[in-house]
């Protein structure tokens, strides 16, 4: 009696309490990261007598990054060769790139827009996989420039640089998530480990 309890408060914690947790888990890294990464706030201006309606002058635009894990891919130059002219590269450039024997994960492309990431996903190739990528993006082009900065890196983060991207950075960037968990020796999320997932704060948008 004493382990069915056990083992139904168990149950219990794993299906109801930490739901979110474990079908995160499931769906894989990429859907955590999604729960980690924060969403900056955008800037607007706003004419008081416009009754509300705001004027875009730096948004965050969806694209597309393109990305291969070379050891799963079995024919090199045939992937180069249809991938190439999609991405307006040269075959022998992506041949170099994909033909790295047992190597997990290669960059091929930032920044694609939807149209071409279709197209790539329509080829249905082994070891080439899309991921949505967020940038910055200045619909009125440098007429608020010097007003609004830029988003820039620095170091291995993207952090906004002068004007009311740098002054405004804690309220724009919003608080990242964090994840704590046990792992194995391999690394590896351990699924029925002690853990703590905290959800990333997004930014909060700016009205000039």
């Amino acid at each position: 009696l004493v382990f069915f309890i056990i083992i139904a408060v168990r149950l219990f914690e794993l299906q109801i309490v930490d739901y979110k947790f474990y079908n995160a888990l499931a769906s894989g890294q990429h859907d955590i990261l999604a729960k980690l990464l924060p969403t900056r706030g955008e800037i607007f201006t706003a004419d008081p007598l416009s009754l509300g309606q705001r004027t875009p002058v730096a948004v965050n635009r969806y694209l597309n990054f393109i990305y291969a894990v070379p050891k799963s891919i079995i024919d090199p130059v045939t992937t180069a060769s249809k991938l190439a002219p999609l991405l307006s590269m040269l075959p022998v450039e992506l041949q170099g790139v994909l033909g790295k024997v047992d190597d997990p994960y290669e960059p091929v492309k930032h920044l694609v827009d939807d149209i071409t990431a279709q197209a790539v996903k329509d080829l249905n190739l082994d070891g080439i996989y899309i991921l949505p990528e967020v940038t910055r993006y200045y619909p009125e082009g440098q007429l608020y420039g010097q007003l609004t900065g830029f988003v820039g890196h620095v170091g291995d983060t993207k952090q906004g640089q002068y004007g009311i991207e740098g002054f405004w950075e804690s309220i724009l960037a919003g608080q990242q998530g964090e994840l704590k968990s046990e792992k194995d020796v391999a690394g590896r999320l351990i699924s029925l480990g002690e853990h703590n997932l905290t959800p990333a704060e997004d930014g909060a948008d700016i009205t000039l």
